[in-house]
């Protein structure tokens, strides 16, 4: 049989299938040799067809082959075709595998549909000198014809080439679409995994779609929600959880992101993927306890509608068991160990602690062990022999504490009792004449940048309680835990680091602005700063306030800073530049360069 009989009888197995609808009409030609197309399908809202009730037409390709396939076609294409077909805005692309003993009665359809966006990533995958590509293609039995032409007309308005080429541009989408050509969900004969997807962005204010991938399968589906797990029809679990199936139908729950079930066969089998916070390892635990001592679980999604019933598993042996329970016990008592310790360092249970630690759970019980029974062996610290704050990290979770070894308990809060009444006495070496100060200007600017247990309060009232600020020696070191606190805001966003410097300075100038002091300068600056950042710029009355003080104390390193805070960056600039080098190289140390820098950007 010659491939011009092949191709002929092709596009009359093609013919069939669009007559077996009422709303599709054939303009196919038996004798097409052309690049184009070999016809269309032309597609109506209604039985009898008339101009209203046109939808569209589908252009449409046939190729006809005696070749065998297993499961899906494969059908080489060369790239002009693609290339053609891309400039067209798609095709309805059909093989028609054909037998040559009896070809009217044996033969096959398998189609596969083209649009835009899967036309252009076909021609971008090209390497050079390549010259066809292979097209899989699907039997098309289990399909709707109908269905295909619709949802293939209307795919197509977003997929134009104009629309493709746009789409790669660098846009923003406030939301995003998932469409198929083929999926319906009055179709029952097909399951959600053998269908192909677009995946389409919309931007703000525009109902305009813009293609951006084509999903050619999808492996799984999962639904997140809270929901509860009901263990021997009384045993309740609220839990958050992701069920998943996949392709192969095997089922997947993962609970409060922290515990894996995997449904097999008569069974389910577990395992701890992750310690996401403390808190979803105490719910896992006390879930696990009760799972191991029941038989059958259902699962209920936020609704209340059961996604798995009464599904019954397999037992390990009571030997076994017994093991695991007594585990799972120890395993719980240490948890309640951190959650004490949590509790005392005021973390919320509940922060999540990150993937970025092999082994949390260890370091934490460690801390745990420290805080409540004073084993500090397991806590690495750079001197056990002197008073200091220091910080833990346990993924992305960071501690605050302070160590004295003369105390019973050596390790605790940074800002328990204990530390906070601890004094810091400073000492001017020439006249040996001391200052009090608060413990917390020794805290570094990596603990108030990364500590979840910052306490706002208890440091207010630390450093209300300091005399002699307008001592030059006392302020200095004041103004420089000020300093970290704004650096550690540049980094973290933090804005109670904000409210803190901004009551630190402004208790300093209510107190001490009637006097005569080299400090009040500083002071109003950083303040303006402080401000600066809070409000995103300042107001009209902050300016002059800035202005003033430029012109009452009048030098270099007023003027840059004053012209900073204003937004001036050339006059900025122009102070900068008259700046010794070494004054210079310590101004870039300072908080108020990272606004210099952000107005030069």
């Amino acid at each position: 049989m010659d491939q011009k009989k092949i191709e002929q009888i092709g596009i009359v197995a093609v013919e069939d299938l669009i007559s077996e609808s009422e709303y599709l009409y054939s303009n196919l030609e038996k004798n097409d040799k052309d690049i184009s197309f070999d016809g269309s399908i032309d597609v109506f809202s209604t039985v009898k067809p008339t101009v209203k009730s046109i939808i569209g037409s589908v252009p449409v390709q046939v190729k006809g082959t005696t070749q065998r396939f297993k499961g899906d076609a494969k059908f080489p294409l060369e790239k002009e075709h693609y290339e053609y077909f891309y400039k067209c805005n798609g095709v309805l692309f059909f093989v028609v595998k054909i037998n040559k003993k009896n070809h009217k009665t044996k033969r096959k359809v398998f189609f596969k549909i083209l649009l835009g966006k899967e036309l252009h990533s076909i021609l971008q995958s090209f390497k050079e000198g390549q010259k066809t590509k292979r097209l899989k293609l699907k039997p098309i039995n289990n399909y709707d014809l109908t269905s295909i032409c619709k949802r293939f007309i209307r795919e197509r308005e977003h997929q134009t080439t104009r629309i493709i080429e746009d789409a790669l541009k660098d846009h923003e989408y406030e939301r995003f679409v998932l469409s198929s050509p083929t999926f319906d969900k009055a179709q029952k004969k097909l399951k959600l995994f053998d269908h192909e997807f677009y995946l389409y962005g919309i931007k703000k204010g525009s109902d305009l779609k813009y293609p951006l991938h084509h999903i050619k399968e999808i492996d799984e589906v999962s639904k997140k929600f809270n929901g509860k797990i009901i263990l021997d029809g009384r045993k309740v679990h609220s839990l958050y959880q992701e069920i998943s199936i996949n392709k192969d139908s095997e089922w997947k729950i993962i609970i409060e992101n922290t515990l894996e079930l995997n449904f097999y066969g008569d069974g389910i089998s577990y395992k701890i993927i992750d310690s996401y916070s403390v808190e979803s390892l105490s719910k896992v635990i006390q879930f696990l306890l009760n799972f191991n001592e029941s038989e059958k679980l259902k699962v209920l999604d936020e609704k209340g509608r059961a996604l798995l019933e009464d599904v019954f598993y397999y037992k390990e042996d009571k030997l076994q068991r017994k093991e695991t329970l007594k585990e799972l016990e120890v395993f719980e008592r240490d948890v309640n160990k951190i959650k004490q310790a949590l509790k005392i360092l005021e973390v919320d249970e509940h922060t999540p602690i990150g993937n970025t630690e092999k082994n949390p759970i260890f370091k934490l019980l460690a801390l745990a062990n420290a805080l409540l029974e004073n084993e500090i062996d397991n806590i690495s610290m750079n001197n056990k022999d002197s008073i200091h704050f220091g910080k833990l990290s346990v993924g992305d979770l960071c501690f605050a504490l302070f160590y004295d070894p003369s105390l019973p308990n050596k390790l605790m809060h940074a800002f328990s009792p204990e530390a906070e009444k601890t004094v810091v006495t400073l000492v001017v070496q020439d006249t040996g004449e001391k200052f009090d100060h608060s413990p917390y200007i020794l805290l570094s600017k990596n603990i108030l940048t990364e500590a979840n247990n910052l306490n706002y309060e208890v440091l207010k009232r630390s450093f209300a309680s300091i005399k002699n600020l307008n001592n030059p020696i006392v302020f200095e070191d004041l103004n420089s835990f000020c300093l970290r606190c704004l650096h550690a805001y540049d980094q973290n966003q933090q804005s109670q680091l904000l409210e803190l410097v901004e009551h630190i300075y402004n208790k300093f100038l209510e107190q001490y602005k009637s006097q005569v002091s080299d400090c009040y300068p500083t002071a109003s600056i950083n303040l303006m700063q402080t401000l600066y950042r809070k409000q995103n710029r300042l107001t009209d009355a902050q300016i002059d306030m800035l202005i003033d003080l430029s012109t009452e104390h009048s030098n270099n390193q007023v003027n840059f800073c004053v012209n900073v805070l204003t937004e001036n960056k050339r006059v900025a600039t122009s102070y900068f530049e008259r700046l010794d080098k070494e004054t210079q190289h310590f101004y870039k140390t300072l908080p108020i360069f990272n606004i210099y820098e952000a107005l030069q950007s």
